[in-house]
């Protein structure tokens, strides 16, 4: 299993990328943050947040000297940072 280390200043700022927001956005990152945990989960991972401004890029993963099950979980925060203002707005949060 490996395990997603999220950088949390990073990882808000991953999200913020050239998109306009209002003051529920804290909310709604927490939200997602638990969300994106349980869907985790689900794929065989685990999530930490690393709410420390150090490390570089919004998360890593650590899964030992397994390369595909890095670049699986690599890709499945790709597509979560990815669909996060679309899941934003379904959600109801916007």
């Amino acid at each position: 299993m490996s395990t997603i280390v999220i950088h949390g200043h990073n990882f808000v700022k991953a999200l913020l990328d050239s998109q306009s927001y209002g003051p529920q956005l804290i909310e709604s990152v927490n939200a997602y943050l638990a969300y994106l945990t349980e869907q985790a989960e689900f794929a065989g991972h685990s999530v930490e947040v690393d709410n420390s401004d150090g490390g570089e890029g919004a998360w890593h993963v650590e899964a030992g000297q397994d390369s595909a099950e890095a670049a699986r979980a690599d890709a499945f925060m790709r597509e979560r940072v990815e669909g996060f203002w679309r899941w934003h707005q379904q959600s109801g949060r916007a």
